[in-house]
């Protein structure tokens, strides 16, 4: 039963890549396959509520939940692979050294990837900030006379 539901897995991500594919290659709109996305979503996520189903059908819906929630992208085995084989996501975005418990302060002086994006993140909050502003004396302006006194 679980060798059936990874090949029906298998088929539906093959299916997917030739939908979207043709999508591209015809130019349309990528709506429909948007629509089988988040029905697939739905149909996955059921089991949240209590809902009683078939262990044949659990077991689909398991392969299934693997494709919505992309883990056929699995880029720390394929950097593990590939280039890296001692390669861990986890301490990459930590920082280069391992994570030890008793070293907590020391995990501050760190270098980690959120430490080397924190100049980006403040020049798109600045720029957020500055077209907001833009955006509130625009519509000042818009308003007429009335308001032109005020500014």
């Amino acid at each position: 039963m679980f060798a059936e539901a990874a090949t029906a897995s298998n088929m539906l991500k093959v299916m997917f890549f030739i939908q979207l594919g043709f999508q591209f290659w015809l130019k349309g709109a990528l709506s429909n396959l948007w629509v089988l996305f988040y029905s697939l979503q739905i149909v996955c996520y059921l089991s949240i509520y209590s809902i009683k189903m078939p262990a044949n059908a659990e077991i689909y819906i398991i392969e299934i939940t693997k494709i919505i929630e992309f883990e056929f992208f699995n880029i720390e085995n394929l950097i593990v692979e590939f280039i890296d084989p001692e390669f861990k996501l986890f301490d990459f975005i930590l920082g280069s050294g391992q994570f030890d418990g008793n070293k907590i302060g020391e995990e501050f002086n760190k270098p980690s990837m959120l430490k080397d994006l924190r100049f980006v993140i403040m020049l798109v909050m600045l720029a957020v900030f500055t077209l907001l502003v833009i955006g509130i004396i625009g519509l000042f302006r818009k308003k007429g006379s009335k308001t032109r006194g005020f500014i």
